[in-house]
């Protein structure tokens, strides 16, 4: 879980400036390993469309990866002529300063078990957009904390975003998240979780003894 307190709004601004970006900017994000399974070309291609319609929207694409799959994803920025719309900013020195400077976090996988960014995020009031693959939905539930389109959905991937950055009761679909993280990846309950599960495990083997 990220730090508390989070980072402060002036390490957010610095950290913004250092992509290029400021305060009149909606930054949206991705913070991820740089691999084709988790959909940052989809990221691109968005981008591209979105150029014309929201000008003030900058795009980041932040997490280590093979130079071959970095080259791939900046050969698409270039291609499109994207390359003060889309940075792609590798590896971070500090994930949660990063994540705390998006306005909207995006997790366009197209294969996943439980990113750990989107509770991340959560604790941050950081709204997310995510496909509906693996067990994001298991702590993403559309419209209620947070937003879900379908794997390699373009069409629903903008929808979801719009939702995120312009839609009414972005404010209290974050607080919801935040407070859902809170309750259900606190230290105590992850312990007393923890405790059951041994408790369990000597259950059962106590009763093979028998």
């Amino acid at each position: 879980m990220p730090p508390s307190p989070p980072p402060s709004p002036a390490v957010r601004a610095a950290v913004r400036y250092s992509w290029g970006m400021g305060d009149d900017n909606k930054v949206v994000g991705m913070l991820a390993r740089l691999i084709p399974e988790k959909g940052a070309d989809l990221l691109v291609t968005l981008a591209e469309r979105w150029a014309n319609l929201h000008p003030e929207v900058r795009f980041v694409i932040a997490g280590p990866g093979a130079a071959s799959d970095e080259a791939l994803i900046r050969s698409g920025i270039r291609e499109r002529g994207l390359g003060g719309i889309v940075q792609v900013v590798g590896r971070v020195a500090n994930p949660f300063e990063a994540l705390a400077s998006f306005d909207v976090l995006t997790v366009p996988s197209r294969r996943e078990s439980f990113p750990a960014v989107i509770p991340e995020a959560f604790a941050l009031g950081v709204p997310v957009v995510a496909t509906q693959v693996g067990g994001i939905p298991e702590i993403v539930e559309d419209g209620s904390t947070g937003f879900l389109f379908a794997v390699d959905d373009v069409d629903g991937f903008s929808t979801a975003l719009e939702r995120a950055l312009y839609g009414p009761g972005t404010t209290e679909i974050a607080l919801r998240a935040s407070a859902l993280v809170r309750e259900r990846f606190s230290v105590e309950r992850m312990t007393n979780e923890i405790e059951q599960q041994y408790i369990e495990v000597l259950a059962a083997r106590q009763s093979r003894e028998v």
